[in-house]
């Protein structure tokens, strides 16, 4: 028996992970809270985007979303990079790196399936970076200083 499919030529579980995608984000979580195995969720996130129903379902949704927000994808990044800016003047440099990592995804830096990054950062490894860049700039300049 075939499996019934709505108006949009999308199954019960297809229509579910497009309104999931659209909230999360996340293809693999999208897929599970649509009902699909946990152990086979990224696969089928990755062969719904491929179906052309899917992949349009998405794209109208995220389209709906952002009209009843009044916010285009161009307004959200720049106010993480505001957000960012500003949580880097005042020290939260946990919030400055979030940021960033989310402005660097948005621009296809970061692909979930291929590459992950996790910061683990306290003051004191930021104090020792900033430190030895400022070792490596004062070498540079008195490089620099003596024509070398």
């Amino acid at each position: 028996m075939p499996i019934p499919k709505n108006k949009k030529g999308l199954t019960i579980k297809q229509d579910k992970f497009c309104r999931n995608l659209v909230k999360s984000g996340n293809q693999t979580k999208a897929a599970i809270e649509a009902g699909y195995s946990k152990r086979s969720a990224k696969q089928i996130a990755a062969e719904n985007m491929t179906k052309p129903a899917v992949a349009e379902e998405v794209e109208r949704l995220r389209l709906r979303w952002s009209e009843q927000m009044d916010l285009s994808i161009e307004t959200a990044l720049n106010r993480i990079a505001h957000i960012a800016e500003d949580a880097a003047i005042q020290g939260n440099h946990a919030a400055a790196l979030k940021g960033q990592e989310l402005l660097v995804k948005a621009g296809g830096g970061f692909v979930e399936r291929s590459m992950s990054l996790h910061v683990d950062m306290n003051m004191e490894h930021l104090m020792a970076l900033r430190a030895d860049m400022d070792s490596r700039a004062r070498a540079t300049s008195q490089r620099d200083s003596n024509g070398q």
